[in-house]
């Protein structure tokens, strides 16, 4: 099912909306509706219902027939990474390797402990590259606040996927 724009704006308004209210998501029939309102015409009702019904239900991880923005989201980012995955292996494929993520926290703390034990052979004391290993401690140690540091791996992980993504050999 291929949503346009302006239906995933009137769901998202939809969501603040609640969240001001109760804050416990969206009900099976306001996100329907939310769906349909951004819709417009010339689409056909009974599938798309049943379409929005069987997503909801997959999107509803918790079972409390509510949907959260957070389940929505997390959800689309499932649904891409997947549609993703359905592709041939490009040349960079490792950039949304789930296992490239664990592999990029472990080699700060390997070089740290490496260098740490030559340095300490070399020159009698050990020295670090790092003021604290995993890596994301070096940032926060630097003077970045948490939040800071997540949402910029946030970042490098969304321009990295989208290099990987471009490499993509379409046939």
């Amino acid at each position: 099912m291929l949503v346009e724009g302006k239906a995933l704006t009137r769901v998202y308004s939809e969501f603040k909306r609640v969240d001001g209210e109760a804050g416990d998501g969206l009900s099976l029939i306001e996100f329907v509706t939310a769906f349909l309102d951004g819709a417009g015409t010339g689409v056909d009702a009974t599938t798309t219902v049943k379409l929005l019904i069987d997503l909801f239900q997959q999107m509803d991880i918790n079972g409390d027939h509510k949907t959260e923005w957070s389940e929505f989201i997390s959800f689309c980012i499932d649904a891409g990474m997947a549609a993703a995955a359905s592709f041939p292996r490009p040349d960079f494929s490792f950039l949304y390797d789930a296992r490239f993520e664990d592999r990029l926290t472990a080699s700060p703390v390997m070089l740290q402990v490496s260098y740490f034990k030559y340095t300490k052979r070399r020159y009698g004391e050990g020295r670090r590259l790092f003021k604290m290993a995993p890596l994301h401690h070096h940032f926060e140690k630097s003077g970045w606040k948490e939040t800071q540091v997540v949402v910029r791996f946030w970042i490098i992980t969304m321009l990295l996927c989208l290099v990987g993504l471009s490499t993509l050999k379409l046939r």
